[in-house]
């Protein structure tokens, strides 16, 4: 989106926003946040993240101007109609990574200085001193929960990545206890098993980190503590590096939090991979 077309959408919802009723001005918010990446959006994502009806949202769109959200999308997208792909292959290679540097800078930016120290420390807190550390995610979240799970298992025993293999999360959750946490990883296009999963934490009391797209504000209500994570991205997939970042982030402070057992776990398996000559580099004698 260029920056013209960004501050003419800004503008508009400016002029109307004293105006607006409640439900659409709740998506106007989410407009204003995300005014720099709505194209990366369906009108429906926008709707449910900011917990409207689709009849509200056409409303809104309609009384910015629009004639409806490929309309506005038109705008944004700077009149062209290009689609995703066709912008991502945009300008010369040069240009191109010029552009993702600085699309990830940002990411990153908004990302940390987004997380509040006193938030972290009670995560922190919650995930050293877990009974079990569930940690749960979907489509291309679940790489970042299965990384997650493998950092904290290298600290301490009962990191478990939901569902375990050849079982249903029920199967899996059923021995959860109090005094457990859970972690879901949910960014943008998520499943409904997500808010699924995170009301179920809510209602057997676990403390709950859910870590997100900055839009899914309905869904943290449902979590005792969030973070949220830039996603947009300069080419049509998403950036997953700021959720990277934080996850290794946390676990470097978990390893802090649980001290002398930490280190002695990392020893015991540094010494077992020497053992079994499973890291590269490493030869029999």
């Amino acid at each position: 989106m260029s920056d013209e077309a960004s501050a003419g959408l800004v503008a508009r919802i400016r002029d109307h926003y004293g105006r607006l009723p409640p439900n659409e001005r709740k998506l106007a918010d989410l407009l204003l946040d995300l005014h720099d990446r709505v194209s990366s959006y369906s009108a429906t994502e926008l709707a449910q993240q900011a917990g409207v009806s689709k009849a509200a949202a056409t409303r809104l769109f309609q009384r910015l101007g629009y004639e409806d959200f490929a309309a506005l999308r038109r705008e944004v997208r700077g009149g062209s109609g290009a689609a995703p792909l066709d912008q991502a292959g945009a300008g010369t290679i040069d240009t191109q990574l010029s552009r993702l540097l600085e699309r990830e800078t940002v990411n990153l930016t908004r990302t940390v200085e987004a997380l509040r120290p006193d938030e972290v420390q009670a995560i922190v807190r919650a995930l050293a001193g877990a009974g079990q550390v569930y940690v749960a995610g979907f489509r291309n979240s679940y790489y970042l929960a299965a990384y997650f799970r493998q950092l904290l298992v290298q600290l301490r025993p009962g990191a478990l990545l939901l569902p375990a293999a050849g079982q249903t999360l029920g199967e899996t959750l059923s021995g959860v206890q109090a005094g457990d946490a859970l972690v879901v990883i949910g960014l943008r296009r998520r499943i409904p098993r997500v808010r699924r999963l995170l009301e179920l934490g809510r209602r057997l009391e676990l403390r709950t980190l859910l870590i997100c797209d900055r839009p899914a504000v309905d869904l943290r209500k449902l979590a005792t503590w969030t973070i949220p994570v830039e996603v947009h991205s300069t080419g049509i997939f998403d950036s997953l590096g700021p959720a990277i970042t934080v996850l290794g982030h946390l676990a470097t402070l978990v390893a802090r939090e649980i001290g002398a057992p930490a280190r002695q776990r990392l020893t015991r398996m540094e010494e077992i991979l020497a053992d079994l000559h499973e890291l590269d580099g490493e030869r029999e004698g």
